[in-house]
């Protein structure tokens, strides 16, 4: 078991506190920190404090094999030791499990995210094809963060879109497949990061990554050159090698089986998208535009391989459907040409993003496979592992941050219903004594969000579809409508913070009381977001593309059926996507990591009390803390806990007759465990106080499995030799027939086989019979050997799959040895006597004793066959026998 003591260092349960407080809780976490223990649980939930450095240690391969097979309990603190439950309570129920990491951005969601993939990666089985599925996960990590992550002001190594993989488990709890859902990639980084931010990194390590032949290929210059790159004033990233992260990017390439071409592709998308931002417009009369670098815009259409002409015209004009079958050409001026552009590079790389997480899905998918790798993913077991954007309050908050804190906000619901509503609900509906724990449910917040007819989406849903509909009307709605008005969790900041009235200063804004804190959002393009529109100038020119990639990307017929259909707005798919990834960790198993950003920073050793008890204080930990500790750590229904443990007393083993929950109150009785203390009987199910009471449960059916497991392998060994043996017995009737007498007692003895236990004895089978490469006592006995001088000698005939071994008792020393393949033949006499001579070609001979040869020769020629191909053991069966004794004289037996 972890250590026990009450040094705050050694804390390793926050239930375990003599004092419970927000302070507490905080001083305990600070001391952990500064000793490098940055994990701690609260029951079965883990904490984890981002350190921002590499602990010497803490992730070795060696650590994997501390956590293998233990309970949660039994080491310290770790992430493996969640993967380690979460994988055993997939493997022992068969029931879908996953794994809900939640924090803010930069508190280590997307490490933990890939430790939980590892562990897996290590302790799961390991075939040739086991392990090329598990390769192909581990390596889509650095594909997918290389499009996907960002450097921003919190964190290094940001998530700019939602992850949630399944990887799906066959019969025998391997990884069988996996699939990736993502959310909401945040666009708008790829035209304008924030200061102090780069955009993804797959641009920066292209631009460092390539050789220079490569390069002048695909016209890649370098970093600072982009407008798009050098926007946010940041081109590097401490502790970050952009080439050596392009290296490994393409090794995740070619991991998921990406073939040189479909890359190829890849980095002229990504050259296009780079080059868009460097396309210049100049004013052409009062409501035209025109290009003034149209270079650029050749360099680009080469990338894109489609016409300049059509390129250029897609940036300088737009068809707007004026009816189902008519569109009209409109000229677009310097800002919206401008815009056209940025359109262009958003709607190129958001669909290459989406592409790429298609091919890696495709090269995780094995349904279509046939024989032992298929897996039916809705009938496989799976492991969800979430790692999607964190809370996120910055200087100027936009759509982008409005959708990922309100998927946040519906993951903060999830953790209070499984964790804090639900379990104080399951006590009061299952009759055990309980003092509610209060709580904010932030739901409130969620509604405010979300629900119809009020929230903050449907406002802006119905601004998108008024013909003359603003950023602006929309504000003014929100200001107006009383629902939004009275609520506590939003408001409207005073205009004379918004820029002191109406004027060129003015942006407008509102402010959401998150659970995690006030955030206020500024207005402006939330309407040009939410619309995300597609013009069909830009789908025409993505479909007359000579690339393979953007043929998928831009599909045949995508444009012509725009104007039939009003597609959702950006905020509604995006809350479908959302709901329907909580009702899929509904039908899970839950366990969660909850991360916390040590400082603002990003330093090691630095551990900011104000922003850290901030984290506390919005995560619920105290909340948390309270009910685990006044609570139960285990529950289960009568019938699944009596199933389980049933083995643990003879009353209730192999059946119980009776009720399930009289069992289960027999079954802990007799165990000896005391009810109130320890546990105590709900209406439908038995809950246990104590977690390691669980464990002691778990460690006595171990136990009593194993005593099984022999007592039936016992049996069934001891079934099968007695079978095996009885048809030898059968054998014998007719190797013999009528050739030789025989005793009755000999006709019916019951055959062993290894009389003398030799199997079990370590000096044989090591010195002898495994040496030699085989490994099966088929007979072993002591018989009596005449030697040339007709001395009698007691030896050991030991009977292998391979050969006949003549062993010396008590030192166990191997006299000689004759290969099945050498022996010529057998010859007995007739009479009732226990004489044999074993032949062997071009040796000597061996004459022996045997009580019971009927048995030993009935084996030899089974072996013997299997040895010869088939050919059968020559008997011959004389009063007057003829052997040849060692030094090559002849003699008759008579």
């Amino acid at each position: 078991m972890a250590s026990r003591r009450f040094g705050r260092d050694n804390i390793s349960d926050l239930v375990l506190l003599e004092q419970i407080s927000e302070q507490e809780i905080l001083k305990t976490l600070k001391v952990r920190h500064s000793s490098d223990r940055i994990y701690t649980y609260i029951g079965p939930v883990l904490l984890s404090v981002n350190p921002f450095k590499d602990i010497r240690g803490l992730y070795a391969p060696s650590k994997i094999n501390e956590y293998r097979g233990k309970y949660i309990y039994e080491a310290e603190p770790h992430v493996y030791a969640l993967a380690e439950d979460t994988y055993r309570q997939l493997k022992v129920d068969r029931i879908d499990q996953c794994v809900i990491i939640s924090g803010e951005s930069g508190s280590g969601k997307t490490e933990a995210s890939k430790k939980i993939m590892q562990y897996i990666a290590a302790t799961s089985g390991s075939s040739q094809g086991i392990e090329r599925v598990k390769n192909k996960i581990l390596a889509s990590n650095p594909l997918l963060e290389a499009f996907g992550n960002a450097k921003t002001v919190r964190n290094n190594n940001s998530s700019r879109f939602g992850k949630y993989m399944q990887i799906f488990f066959d019969l025998r709890n391997d990884p069988a497949g996996a699939t990736i859902d993502n959310y909401l990639l945040e666009k708008s980084r790829v035209v304008s990061p924030a200061h102090d931010e780069r955009n993804f990194h797959i641009f920066y390590q292209l631009c460092a990554g390539l050789s220079a032949a490569e390069k002048r290929k695909y016209h890649i210059m370098a970093a600072d050159k982009y407008r798009y790159l050098s926007k946010g004033g940041c081109l590097s990233v401490d502790r970050m090698n952009d080439a050596k992260e392009f290296a490994e990017m393409f090794e995740g390439m070619r991991a998921i089986g990406m073939t040189q071409e479909e890359a190829a592709e890849c980095w002229r998308l990504v050259s296009a998208v780079m080059w868009l931002g460097e396309v210049q417009f100049d004013k052409d009369g009062e409501e035209k535009s025109k290009v003034r670098n149209k270079n650029v815009v050749e360099t680009i259409a080469e990338l894109l391989a489609c016409k300049p002409g059509v390129l250029e015209a897609a940036l300088t004009s737009r068809h707007i459907q004026a009816g189902p079958h008519k569109a009209v050409l409109t000229y677009l001026n310097l800002e919206k040409a401008e815009y056209t552009r940025d359109a262009l590079a958003k709607v190129i790389y958001s669909k290459l993003f989406d592409w790429i997480v298609n091919r890696v899905n495709d090269s995780l998918d094995l349904s279509h496979q046939t024989g032992a790798s298929r897996v039916d993913k809705k009938n496989a077991a799976r492991i969800g592992v979430l790692d999607i954007y964190g809370f996120e309050i910055f200087e100027n908050n936009s759509f982008e941050q409005f959708c990922i804190n309100f998927v946040n906000e519906k993951l903060q619901q999830v953790f209070i219903e499984k964790t804090l509503k639900s379990e104080q609900d399951e006590y009061l509906s299952e009759g055990i004594q309980w003092t509610p724990v209060k709580y904010f449910n932030n739901k409130v917040v969620c509604d405010l969000i979300e629900k119809r007819p009020n929230g903050v989406l449907k406002y802006l849903d119905d601004e998108c579809v008024v013909p003359r509909g603003t950023d602006e009307t929309f504000f003014d709605k929100l200001r107006r409508v009383p629902f939004f008005k009275n609520h506590k969790h939003f408001s409207i900041p005073d205009l004379k913070i918004q820029g002191g009235g109406r004027g060129k200063k003015y942006q407008p804004s509102f402010i959401v009381k998150h659970y995690a804190g006030d955030v206020q959002y500024q207005v402006t393009g939330f309407l040009d977001k939410n619309k995300d529109l597609k013009w069909k100038d830009l789908l025409v020119l993505g479909e007359n593309s000579k690339l393979e990639i953007m043929a998928s990307m831009f599909p045949r017929g995508e444009s012509s059926n725009m104007g039939t259909k009003r597609p959702p707005t950006v905020g509604t798919a995006f809350k479908k996507q959302v709901n329907n990834l909580m009702k899929a960790l509904e039908l899970c198993q839950p366990h969660y990591i909850r991360c916390i950003k040590s400082n603002n920073s990003k330093r090691a050793n630095v551990f900011e009390e104000p922003l850290v008890l901030h984290q506390i204080k919005y995560l619920g930990l105290y909340e948390n803390v309270r009910v685990r500790r006044a609570g139960f750590a285990f529950r289960e229904t009568f019938g699944r806990f009596l199933n389980r443990y049933k083995m643990l007393e003879e009353k209730t083993w192999p059946h119980w007759n009776g009720p399930q929950k009289d069992g289960v109150t027999t079954l802990l009785r007799a165990l000896e465990i005391k009810e109130t203390h320890e546990y105590e009987m709900g209406r439908t199910k038995v809950f246990i106080r104590n977690p390691v009471t669980i464990f002691q449960l778990e460690e006595l059916r171990e136990r009593r499995i194993h005593e099984l497991v022999t007592k039936i392998q016992s049996v069934f060994r001891a079934w099968k030799a007695r079978k095996h043996l009885l048809e030898l017995r059968e054998k014998s009737l007719g190797l013999f027939g009528t050739n030789k007498k025989r005793r009755t007692a000999s006709i019916r003895r019951f055959y062993v086989g290894d009389y003398l236990g030799l199997a079990r004895n370590n000096i044989v089978m090591i010195r002898i019979v495994n040496k030699h490469k085989e490994s099966h006592v088929k007979f072993a006995d002591y018989v009596e050997k005449i030697n040339k001088r007709y001395k009698v000698q007691t030896r050991i005939l030991l009977l292998t799959e391979g050969a006949i071994y003549n062993v010396k008792p008590g030192s166990f020393s191997m006299r000689r040895r004759i290969a099945l393949t050498r022996i010529a033949g057998v010859s007995l006499s007739t009479k009732a006597d226990n004489f044999m001579v074993i032949h062997v070609t071009g040796e000597y001979d061996y004459l022996y004793i045997c009580e019971r040869k009927t048995e030993f020769l009935t084996t030899l020629a089974d072996l013997f066959a299997a040895a010869n191909a088939g050919r059968k053991l020559p008997l011959t069966f004389s009063d007057l026998v003829n052997y040849t004794i060692e030094g090559g004289k002849r003699r008759q037996l008579r």
